[in-house]
């Protein structure tokens, strides 16, 4: 007589394989690490083009020429 294993219902079914999980955390990591690079690499061009200074300075000097009132809501809201 052959014995049969039963199962609960509801079990979750064994995994069968790992052969593809390497190569899909090898995917996912390099997809982020591309974009990463991606990402330094346009802030490297907007820094050395004088991009990322001017945009500092018009965020740090939008409230000078409106007056001290404008400049304490800017602080107070800092």
């Amino acid at each position: 007589m052959a014995v049969v294993a039963r199962r609960r219902r509801g079990a979750a079914l064994p995994l069968r394989g790992k052969e593809g999980q390497s190569t899909i955390e090898f995917l996912l990591v390099a997809a982020a690490f591309s974009a990463l690079c991606c990402a330094l690499a346009a802030m490297w061009r907007a820094a050395s083009s004088g991009r990322m200074l001017a945009l500092a300075m018009d965020a740090a000097s939008h409230n000078l020429g409106a007056g001290v009132v404008a400049a304490l809501k800017d602080i107070a809201v800092f």
